[in-house]
């Protein structure tokens, strides 16, 4: 699978396979952890939480252009 489908950000093992495809190609793996996230999904459930992570996919992909 090449896109996670929560928020349809390339998997980590796309992006490995795309390097190993790639020999010229160059990029960078990042991993977020949102801070006291159990907090937040906890009380209001999973769909709030799959929200707010959509929502901090959708920042960090603004960040990159």
């Amino acid at each position: 699978m090449a896109r996670d489908r929560l928020t349809e950000v390339s998997t980590r093992d796309h992006f490995f396979e795309r390097l190993s495809n790639e020999p010229d190609a160059y990029g960078v793996s990042l991993m977020v952890d949102i801070s006291f996230f159990k907090k937040l999904n906890d009380p209001y459930g999973h769909l709030t939480g799959d929200l707010v992570i959509k929502d901090v996919a959708q920042i960090l992909q603004c960040m990159q252009k």
